[in-house]
């Protein structure tokens, strides 16, 4: 897989500088650092990437690196150097490359980028996650019977039976 990136031009690590964190540096470095960054993704409208050297949250688009005939290395680099010449002191390219070369890579440069430690790091990722929301249209949790915690194993033998079976009877998965 090739890369481009500006090694001079944008911090790389964690810990560096960069004109797109938010908040103070220690906050970076803190305990829950990382984890805060996991609570505040919201699919849909934000974009989380976790490493082993680090973790990134991406709000917004500043730019999108263009699909076109030319190697994805070099649109990214271009678009970098776009961004440097608008302003943005440290651009970072985000996203996602398929595996299939072929379909379109949905990368751009975030509105803003906040990052923290990896989350292995992180202390507080052991703690137990919060309760999810209940379901949309209920006060509480699920009011259906078919919602435990723990599905009984009927179900699943069925389905696993219809299966080896080649059944295609959808009551049995049902």
């Amino acid at each position: 897989m090739t890369t481009a990136h500006h090694v001079a031009d944008r911090p790389s690590e964690p810990g560096a500088r960069s004109a797109q964190d938010v908040g103070p540096s220690d906050a970076r470095d803190a305990v829950g650092a990382a984890t805060a960054l996991l609570d505040a993704y919201e699919p849909g409208r934000a974009r989380f990437f976790a490493s082993p050297t680090r973790t990134l949250l991406a709000h917004g688009v500043r730019a999108e690196v263009p699909h076109g005939d030319a190697p994805l290395a070099e649109r990214v680099t271009r678009t970098l150097d776009a961004e440097l010449l608008a302003g943005n002191p440290a651009p970072v390219v985000v996203g996602a490359v398929p595996f299939d070369h072929t379909a379109p890579a949905a990368l751009a440069v975030p509105e803003s980028l906040r990052w923290a430690p990896p989350l292995a790091q992180d202390p507080l990722i052991a703690l137990p996650a919060a309760a999810p929301p209940p379901p949309a249209g209920t006060s509480g949790p699920c009011p259906s019977p078919a919602c435990t915690a723990r599905p009984s194993p009927r179900p699943y033998a069925a389905c696993a039976a219809a299966s080896s079976a080649r059944s295609s009877s959808p009551a049995a998965c049902g």
